[in-house]
C-alpha cells in the first residue's frame, strides 16, 4: 500500500465491519429475502397443484382447439381467459424475479 503503486489492493479483512447495526440489517435482509422466496415457492406450489385439480385453462384451449379454433364460450370468456393467462405470465415473472 504504501509501496508507490498505482493499484491498492483491498481484501476482507481491510473492510471494517463494526457491530453498529451492520450485522443486524444483514441478518434482516437475509430473512427478508428468506420470506419472499418461501412465500413464492409456496405460491407457485399453489398454482401447479390447483391447475392439476381443476385443469381449466387447459380445457377452454382444448375445446377451442377441438371445434376447429371457434370460440364457443362468447366475447367476455376469450377476454376473461386471455385476461387471466397475461395476469399469470407477469405474477410468475414477478414471483420468479423476487425470489431471486
Amino acid at each position: 500500500m504504501g509501496n508507490g503503486s498505482a493499484e491498492e489492493h483491498l481484501s476482507f479483512e481491510d473492510i471494517d465491519v463494526s457491530a453498529d447495526g451492520s450485522s443486524i440489517l444483514r441478518i434482516l435482509i437475509s430473512v427478508i429475502y428468506s420470506v419472499v422466496c418461501a412465500v413464492g415457492l409456496l405460491g407457485n406450489l399453489l398454482v401447479f397443484f390447483l391447475m392439476k385439480l381443476l385443469r381449466a385453462d387447459a380445457a377452454f384451449w382444448a375445446v377451442d382447439t377441438a371445434l376447429d379454433f371457434s370460440w364457443p364460450f362468447g366475447d367476455a370468456m376469450c377476454k376473461i381467459i386471455l385476461s387471466v393467462t397475461v395476469m399469470n405470465m407477469y405474477a410468475s415473472v414477478f414471483f420468479l424475479t423476487a425470489m431471486r
